[in-house]
């Protein structure tokens, strides 16, 4: 029997419930290192009582926390998956002497060895919030941008196999990098059966993720559905599965609450909160078709990454563990394994003629959603249970 760790202290991101499942094999002890806020979400998806827990202290520091988890890999785990690394200059001084996995979101942030010093110091200023005063404000960004890519590369060196989420990620970090050690695919997300069938009477569309102006166009997803809400207000509906984000999400949520007074049959959220787990979870089971209008160039902390590319997106894991058709736009990626039910369009009107299609015929809709359950099997819990455990085996046997 192996001991496994899983750790994430930071993030909301609901891919550690499905982590802490593909590696619950029955053959190893899992344990998990996380935050209260985290561990409060994640057990209402789990028999908690098949994992041992190390809960972040309220009054502990994320220094504090690595070091206890450092301590904890040292006496009894054998490998510890880490899922995010929040912040680099910590994890320098974090080694447990374990076998250990990366998990890599944003595969240029951690290869590249340049990245632009003005695209990182508007994120630290804007975003970062400099703990200092005067000169080091503005220098603090900088010299963080240049040490940077140094620290990333110590910190991976010392990890045995990395993972990601999305098939090219890997193809895109082998053919450029050329990195030698192993690579595992692992969704956020893995299928469970959770919904194969219509329930409701209306067509659904939903569009999911935070509302903000450096994500996805909703311009593309307002032109289009004032057109196709007015025409199909009997037969389809729409929801905007995330919270808005600045001035640019007010906005976007201003021009479409014009539409729901008007009485289109269309649901948003307001507010800066979080759409509770299990209201996302209900939503997404009974959409039919799942839209993510993505720019795929996106900055992350001054590096260029590219959606689909080097970065994954929660699109797909949602794809996956819902098992429906996804839009995306032209230049996405697409894993062979997800070709017959993630599609591509080239612009509003291509992609308003193609959901018309669907609106219109029963059979292509019905065809397309089959299509999307054959994937998502792909990844079922036994599938992926099966493909951590040869994970586990041949990173501890390297």
């Amino acid at each position: 029997m192996m001991r496994i760790g899983v750790f994430e202290a930071k993030y909301l991101i609901h891919g550690l419930g499905g982590k802490c499942k593909m590696f619950n094999t029955g053959r190893d002890e899992i344990t998990v290192f996380t935050s209260r806020e985290i561990a409060d979400q994640i057990k209402q998806e789990l028999n908690t009582e098949e994992y041992e827990w190390v809960i972040k202290r309220e009054d502990q520091s994320g220094y504090s926390f690595l070091k206890e988890v450092e301590k904890i890999c040292n006496e009894r785990i054998d490998l510890l998956f880490v899922n995010t690394v929040t912040r680099v200059t910590p994890f320098l001084l974090f080694n447990p002497e374990c076998k250990k996995i990366l998990r890599i979101h944003n595969s240029n942030y951690w290869f590249k060895w340049t990245q632009s010093y003005k695209k990182y110091y508007q994120f630290a200023v804007s975003e970062g919030k400099p703990q200092y005063s005067g000169i080091m404000e503005y220098l603090d960004p900088l010299v963080n941008a240049a040490m940077g890519p140094f620290a990333r590369k110590i910190i991976m060196h010392r990890y045995d196999a990395l993972s990601v989420e999305y098939q090219p990620l890997k193809k895109y970090i082998t053919d450029s990098f050329h990195y030698t050690r192993n690579i595992y695919v692992i969704p956020n997300l893995l299928y469970e059966g959770e919904t194969t069938s219509i329930k409701h009477d209306k067509i659904r569309f939903v569009v999911p993720g935070v509302i903000s102006n450096n994500r996805r166009d909703y311009s593309v997803i307002f032109s289009i559905f004032k057109e196709l809400l007015s025409k199909y207000r009997k037969r389809i509906e729409l929801y905007l599965l995330g919270i808005p984000r600045g001035e640019y999400g007010c906005d976007v949520i201003n021009n479409f609450r014009g539409l729901k007074e008007a009485g289109y049959p269309l649901f948003y959220y307001e507010g800066n909160e979080y759409i509770p787990e299990t209201e996302f979870r209900t939503v997404l089971a009974a959409s039919d078709i799942i839209i993510s209008p993505l720019y795929l160039d996106f900055y992350h902390k001054g590096v260029h990454e590219i959606y689909s590319q080097t970065k994954s997106t929660g699109a797909i894991s949602d794809a996956i563990r819902y098992a429906k058709p996804l839009f995306v736009p032209d230049g996405f990626e697409v894993a062979e394994e997800l070709k017959t039910s993630v599609l591509t369009y080239a612009d509003a009107g291509d992609l308003k003629q193609k959901l018309e299609v669907l609106i219109n015929n029963t059979n292509e809709l019905h065809r397309l959603q089959n299509a999307a359950v054959v994937n998502s099997e792909k990844f079922s819990l036994e599938k992926m249970r099966a493909y951590c455990g040869r994970m586990v085996d041949e990173v501890l046997n390297r």
